[in-house]
């Protein structure tokens, strides 16, 4: 039988696959004697690095009825006044943002708290204002909820993880760029 071992050491987590060559009774205890079948691999745990900070920005929920005028907008068979009248509608929507302030954040997604109720899986937009290389960006980023969590030593407050999704690969990058000058300032205050 195979079976899939993990190695846990201080340079990281490895995988292997292993077959067991006997199994050893001493003292009643058992031990396993196992051959491993393919090379040691690092597993990486996570795609991006992750800097706890705190960063305000601005959101809002991606309702179905904005997804329903943006198809909308993209057809060949809407006409001139459907066009202003859908436009002026995804107007309005873009008008209703909630103010939170991040907890931490990566380059694949974000944590923050808000009282407000949603749902895995619901779909959002995220607007951070940040410095990165010496100049200010501003970013719309599309994500999803992943998952909430209510805190319990602070009842009524939700924590919300968001994976970001579609992001355009320029932008991640200028994300990551902020995370780790971020990251280096923080190392830099510490040494003084």
């Amino acid at each position: 039988m195979d079976y899939l071992l993990n190695f846990y050491s201080d340079k990281g987590l490895y995988q292997s696959r292993a077959e067991v060559i006997d199994n050893i009774r001493d003292n009643n205890i058992i031990i396993t004697r196992v051959r491993l079948t393919s090379d040691l691999e690092k597993i990486q745990r996570r795609q991006f690095y992750r800097l706890e900070l705190i960063h305000d920005i601005e959101y809002r929920i991606i309702t179905v009825e904005e997804e329903t005028l943006n198809k909308k907008l993209s057809s060949k068979d809407t006409s001139p006044e459907e066009i202003e009248e859908y436009k002026n509608r995804l107007s309005e929507l873009d008008r209703q943002w909630e103010k939170v302030s991040i907890n931490d954040l990566s380059g694949g997604g974000t944590r923050f708290n808000t009282n407000k109720i949603y749902n895995s899986g619901d779909k959002i937009l995220i607007r951070m204002d940040f410095v990165a290389g010496g100049t200010y960006k501003r970013l719309d980023i599309n994500g999803v909820i992943l998952s909430s969590t209510k805190l319990f030593n602070n009842p009524g407050v939700i924590e919300y993880r968001i994976e970001f999704k579609g992001f355009d690969k320029r932008d991640r990058e200028e994300l990551i760029k902020y995370i780790f000058e971020e990251e280096r300032r923080r190392r830099n205050n510490e040494k003084f």
